[in-house]
């Protein structure tokens, strides 16, 4: 096959992925917003939304490795078929929480239960991403990569506004808060039958064969290979660096800066443009000329200045600017570590190896809100920023002790 016919087989797969993920995190990106007040308004304690919060991302701590490994043993297709049927179903339940009959301790369970199932179903990205290790070479791995990542940047732009629009105050009236569910559900639907019908299934029939003809477990060893473990623990870190940032960062501009929720949303979504733009084209560009641990060294010490600039900036227009860094930094950071990840592991493997990588990163967004409103409350309103530059120094590290670009292997097995 010419080298012409292997970029138009992997083009394909790779625009119906780029779909698939925006669709979904769009409909994540329209109910997770509302869902504190959609729990208040049916008489959640703050600790119950605490719950609800935390408890999605749990689900995928837990279940993501096993999607993983069950990917590379019957295919990428029918976990993003069965995970978009799930997500239906979740969302839907969401919608019809305020009526679910038992009283109020019957709509707090549909709603938790709700939450809980789409953290289960949440195979998505994982997948998606082993789809992107499938059809690229490893050369260009991180332009896929990255367009995943502008997928979910552009799904969480997408989804808070119409989220917004679905709660203008005519349709809270007549619909009331569940309608975002009800909305998001039929996304859901819409993904799942445009993959029934356009994914193809991208992993080799060798690889399925060589995962099942192995114990469910044994691929884990591949994880203890020092440079997979490294890369493994720097996606954990920058993970929590960024889920700090953003659990503090809103408090920190009411209080310190005096910025209305309005304004604040409007600096988020400047933030996720420039991580769109950064994802969708520049690293691809970066990578190519200087290879992904080059651009991860980069990306991980601009991210980190630009969270130590926020820690220390006074005045409004510098905090644009050094947020414009922090996002810069992390779109081409992310994408560069997704690569090296699906590099270094093996063949029959990816699945299971960039699950284990999602699931390091939900931990970290587990972990990353309680440290950094621990950190505003009882330090300063500054240290949650502090600390997560401190972390990107971790992150710089580990790209520093991986080996140089031109010994790196195109996969290791």
């Amino acid at each position: 096959m010419t080298d012409r016919a292997s970029a138009g087989s992997a083009r394909r797969p790779l625009a119906i992925v780029f779909t698939v993920v925006l669709m979904d995190l769009a409909g994540f990106g329209l109910v997770l917003p509302l869902l504190p007040l959609y729990a208040d308004q049916l008489g959640g304690s703050h600790y119950y939304i605490g719950a609800l919060l935390s408890i999605y991302s749990l689900m995928q701590f837990v279940i993501n490795p096993l999607w993983g490994r069950l990917s590379d043993r019957v295919g990428r297709r029918p976990i993003i078929l069965l995970s978009l049927t799930g997500s239906t179903l979740a969302y839907t339940a969401y919608g019809l929480a305020e009526h679910a009959p038992g009283g109020h301790a019957g709509v707090l369970t549909v709603l938790f239960v709700s939450r809980l199932l789409a953290g289960v179903m949440a195979a998505n990205i994982a997948t998606a991403q082993a789809i992107v290790a499938d059809v690229t070479k490893p050369e260009d791995r991180a332009r896929g990569m990255g367009m995943v990542g502008a997928a979910i940047g552009l799904g969480f732009v997408i989804g808070p506004s119409l989220g917004a629009l679905f709660t203008l105050e005519p349709m809270r009236a007549a619909y009331g808060l569940g309608l975002p569910g009800f909305v998001a559900a039929g996304l859901s639907l819409l993904n799942l039958l445009w993959a029934a019908r356009a994914l193809p299934e991208t992993l080799a029939e060798q690889h399925q064969a060589s995962a099942r003809a192995t114990a469910w477990f044994q691929g884990w060893g591949a994880l203890r290979q020092g440079r997979l473990a490294l890369m493994v623990g720097a996606m954990f870190l920058i993970t929590l660096a960024f889920s700090q940032f953003e659990s503090a960062f809103s408090l920190l501009a009411n209080l310190q800066f005096r910025l209305p929720p309005s304004r604040i949303g409007l600096i988020f979504a400047y933030m996720g443009i420039l991580m769109v733009i950064m994802q969708g084209g520049f690293t691809r560009r970066l990578v190519k000329r200087w290879g992904e641990r080059p651009v991860l060294l980069a990306g991980g010490a601009v991210m980190g200045l630009g969270l130590a600039g926020v820690a220390h900036v006074q005045g409004t227009a510098g905090l644009l600017a050094w947020l414009g860094l922090l996002a810069v930094g992390f779109g081409a950071a992310q994408p560069a570590l997704l690569s090296l990840i699906s590099r270094f592991a093996p063949e029959d493997g990816q699945g299971l190896t960039l699950g284990v990588s999602q699931s390091m990163a939900s931990l970290a967004r587990i972990i990353g809100p309680t440290l950094g409103l621990t950190l505003f409350g009882t330090l300063s309103m500054r240290s949650p920023f502090w600390a997560a530059g401190l972390f990107m120094l971790g992150v710089v590290l580990a790209a520093a002790l991986l080996p140089r670009q031109s010994a790196m292997p195109a996969a290791e097995s």
